[in-house]
C-alpha cells in the first residue's frame, strides 16, 4: 500500500455532514508501475490502483476496485494490456482471500 485516504474524515471536515466510513487505499507494485510508465508515460494519472473499503448497512464492509483493464481502454494503448491483466489477477487473488475469510465478497460491484 502506498497511500491511505480517509474519505469520511475529509468529507466531514469539509462539509460538517456525517457520511459512512470509507477509506481509499492506493496500492501499487513498483515493478508493474515501471512497466506501465515505460509503455505509456501519461498513464501515471491512473496510478496507484485504488481499493475502496467502505461501510455498508447491517455492519457489512464493501471492498471495491476498478478493473485495471479500464486503463487500457482509456489510453487506447494495447501495450498496457499485459500489466493490466497482471494487476487484475493480483486484485482478484486478494478479493478471493477476503471472500475465504469473510464468506461474502462481490468481485464485481455491479453484483451488489
Amino acid at each position: 500500500m502506498v497511500t491511505e485516504t480517509n474519505i469520511t474524515a475529509a468529507l466531514q471536515g469539509y462539509s460538517g455532514t456525517a457520511v459512512p466510513d470509507q477509506i481509499v487505499l492506493g496500492v501499487i507494485s513498483s515493478l508493474l508501475a515501471l512497466a506501465v510508465a515505460q509503455a505509456e508515460p501519461s498513464v501515471g494519472l491512473l496510478l496507484p490502483w485504488n481499493v475502496v473499503v467502505r461501510a455498508g448497512g447491517d455492519q457489512l464492509a464493501y471492498v471495491e476496485a476498478m478493473d485495471p483493464v479500464v486503463m487500457v481502454a482509456l489510453t487506447g494503448d494495447p501495450h498496457l494490456e499485459p500489466v493490466a491483466n497482471q494487476v487484475t489477477e493480483r486484485l482478484r487473488a486478494a478479493f478471493l482471500l477476503l471472500a475465504d475469510a469473510n464468506e461474502l465478497v462481490a468481485l464485481d460491484p455491479a453484483t451488489q
